[in-house]
């Protein structure tokens, strides 16, 4: 496991000789907040920094203190994440302006007991968490591939909690069912760990050894595009505002008795960008796991069948593309 010096160095170690492209959906507080500052100390500010989210207060208070440098971009782009249709429209803008996406970091989510459905017909925590993702990845993949042909890096992190999965319903891959029933933070967390399967399996990690060789392959994305960067992460436990922030009395207490419980081992935002943006710039082409310290966990334990897969990724594909 990496220290925190030992991140630190690598990420200084950083120096493209192009200014990247950064899309950070979910910036503007917690731990994206943390990987944005990370890119800006180690770019002394040489970065385009695009901001996706909807506190725009937040967004300006984080850009503004940025390592100021000429010709830089620095820009919040409001997006209500719920809506898929508003993700794959601000994937559009950026992809029609920048013409190219060097890292794609991917952080947004609430914590809520309530079940919505959106005027999209979606589940809005799984709008949020999943659906809205797949949309960046999906809309700014021409972007990635132009970076990548142009010599440059081009990396996507799906921030949640690798290695925590469980499997899922195919019958309900919205899991609106699950989501409508939450009791309490228990079930939440239940219903959590199959969005965790789902991350794994937007960055694409195959489930079984499928051949011979007992070698894990890649499915969807890291299948179709295997010399780009995939990566699912967890970043185990951070003083964030993600539970004091939450509408719930509930929520809200749960959060307070984690972060006591877990105050020893918990990493401020600063110490987890770090951490992170090690992850995103030291993961190979083609799909990984990373722990807390941003170290590869293996591919070991996805929880899901073979052809769940597949249906995953077709039954995403249509809401993605239908909207």
């Amino acid at each position: 496991m990496p220290s925190l010096a030992a991140v630190t160095a690598s990420n200084a170690s950083w120096k493209p000789a192009y200014i990247p492209v950064c899309v950070f959906v979910g910036g503007t507080s917690g731990i994206g907040e943390g990987i944005v500052q990370a890119v800006g100390r180690h770019t002394a500010g040489k970065a385009h920094i695009f901001l996706v989210g909807r506190n725009a207060s937040a967004a300006q208070r984080i850009l503004d203190a940025l390592p100021a440098s000429e010709g830089a971009v620095r820009e919040f782009v409001e997006c209500d994440l719920s809506l898929v249709a508003s993700a794959k429209k601000v994937a559009a803008d950026i992809l029609a302006r920048q013409g190219r996406v060097n890292l794609l970091v991917l952080t947004a989510g609430a914590i809520s007991l309530e079940s919505t459905i959106t005027s999209e017909g979606l589940e809005k925590s799984m709008a949020v968490w999943y659906y809205s993702r797949w949309a960046f990845v999906d809309g700014l993949l021409p972007g990635l591939k132009a970076a990548q042909a142009r010599g440059e890096d081009a990396r996507v992190l799906s921030m949640l909690n690798a290695g925590k999965g469980k499997a899922f319903d195919v019958s309900d891959l919205g899991l609106k069912n699950p989501l409508a029933a939450v009791k309490g933070l228990g079930d939440l967390r239940e219903t959590g760990a199959a969005v965790a399967t789902y991350q794994d399996l937007l960055v694409q990690v195959r489930v079984l050894p499928p051949s011979s060789t007992g070698t894990y392959m890649p499915q969807g994305y890291a299948a179709r595009h295997p010399t780009l960067t995939f990566i699912h992460s967890a970043p185990g436990p951070v003083n964030t505002p993600l539970y004091s922030v939450s509408t719930s009395a509930e929520v809200r207490a749960a959060g307070d008795a984690i972060h006591k419980a877990t105050a020893a081992e918990a990493k401020t935002i600063q110490e987890c960008g770090e951490h992170q943006l090690y992850a995103i710039l030291n993961a190979p082409a083609g799909v990984s796991r990373t722990g807390p310290n941003g170290d590869d966990i293996g591919l070991e334990s996805i929880e899901a069948k073979e052809g769940d897969v597949e249906t995953l990724w077709v039954h995403t594909e249509g809401v993605i593309h239908g909207l």
